[in-house]
């Protein structure tokens, strides 16, 4: 089996939570890892979006447009949307 063919049977399976990663950066409509996951999960019941990044994206309209992301209004999903913001070097350093 190649990757993609494993891929598929693994988020097809009903007892699978679908982590769909996508980049606060990246308009989150056009996102490969959410359309994997329609794909199969057609209702959205068991695929939690994940935004990363969060602290990289600049400018009020795209801030607008993320928030209306993660809570729920462009893309719904049953379980809903989490922001990352990954640590800085000096965070990590100090904690």
């Amino acid at each position: 089996m190649c990757w993609s063919h494993t891929n598929t049977f693994l988020l097809s399976r009903l007892d699978t939570l679908i982590l769909a990663i996508s980049d606060a950066g990246d308009d989150i409509v056009n996102s490969v890892a959410l359309k994997h996951a329609i794909g199969v999960d057609p209702k959205g019941k068991r695929t939690l979006g994940v935004v990363s990044k969060l602290d990289k994206v600049a400018g009020a309209e795209k801030e607008k447009s993320l928030l209306r992301v993660l809570k729920n209004e462009t893309l719904p999903l049953a379980k809903g949307y989490v922001g990352v913001i990954n640590a800085n070097e000096t965070q990590v350093i100090l904690n």
